[in-house]
């Protein structure tokens, strides 16, 4: 099963690829060299392992917060979603980027790959901070593979009464769509 540590490595690996992909494919845009002397700045002043942990969650928290409101723009597809609030992926301005007629439908595609991974990686974190451990384990598995919709239902079916509760008052399948394939998805009845 990934943890929480494993997310956020994932989250801030995916995040200095993708502003190391923009500096490649924009090597003149200040705003992302900015962007990505920025995250450097953040990650690499930790001293401990500890410390970049928490600096981790940080940024992953904030960018959950940003990001949830617009997954289902995200996994549209719909370039609108970066004239939206994104953090990080506004400052670099993005929605510029994505419309710049210099770029294939390569470029664009991978725009949306590294987007469509940082929320992932964020949803993975959120979830292993907010799921009760048999049910993470059924959403994340156990290193990939497929995922079994009777293993998800088992596990929240055997949460004591107090994860019950604490399940049922904090849990929108909705903040699993990047976990979890579109098929799944609608068999939990949460379509983004």
């Amino acid at each position: 099963m990934n943890t929480l540590s494993d997310a956020g490595k994932n989250f801030e690996n995916s995040l200095r690829e993708f502003l190391g992909a923009l500096e490649g494919t924009w090597p003149e845009c200040q705003a992302v060299r900015e962007a990505s002397l920025g995250v450097e700045a953040l990650f690499d002043a930790c001293f401990t392992d500890a410390a970049a942990e928490a600096k981790r969650l940080e940024i992953i928290g904030k960018f959950v917060e940003v990001a949830k409101p617009h997954y289902a723009m995200i996994l549209a597809r719909d370039p609108n979603v970066f004239r939206k609030d994104l953090g990080v992926i506004n400052d670099v301005k993005m929605s510029e980027k994505y419309a710049d007629p210099s770029i294939d439908d390569g470029t664009r595609e991978a725009i949306w790959h590294y987007v469509w991974e940082l929320c992932r990686h964020a949803q993975a974190a959120d979830v292993i901070q907010t799921l009760p451990d048999g049910v993470t384990r059924a959403v994340l598995g156990n290193g990939g593979g497929e995922v079994d919709v009777m293993q998800i239902v088992e596990a929240i079916q055997g949460l004591s009464p107090a994860e019950t509760e604490r399940f049922q008052s904090g849990f929108n399948p909705q903040n699993l769509c990047f976990l979890l394939p579109a098929g799944v998805m609608q068999a939990i009845g949460a379509d983004p």
